[in-house]
């Protein structure tokens, strides 16, 4: 996927969790990110959201199983 239709779902899905009126900054981690990373990038996004004078949620993203794994399952 480009990064353009990546950053356009991402900016869609903030807008259906906080609509921009709601004063808070939505960020996201994605679900390749170690728990150490992740920590640094909630930190990131959480000082965004303090210079933009908004509250803050971080989503974090996990891995779907894999397609195989629902395969032969009875």
């Amino acid at each position: 996927m480009a990064s353009s239709q990546l950053n356009q779902r991402l900016d869609a899905l903030e807008r259906r969790i906080a609509p921009p009126d709601h004063g808070v900054h939505v960020g996201f981690v994605p679900s390749s990110a170690t728990d150490e990373e992740a920590e640094v990038l909630s930190g990131q996004i959480a000082k965004k959201a303090a210079d933009l004078g908004k509250k803050h949620l971080v989503v974090r993203f996990i891995a779907a199983p894999a397609r195989h794994q629902f395969e032969g399952a009875a």
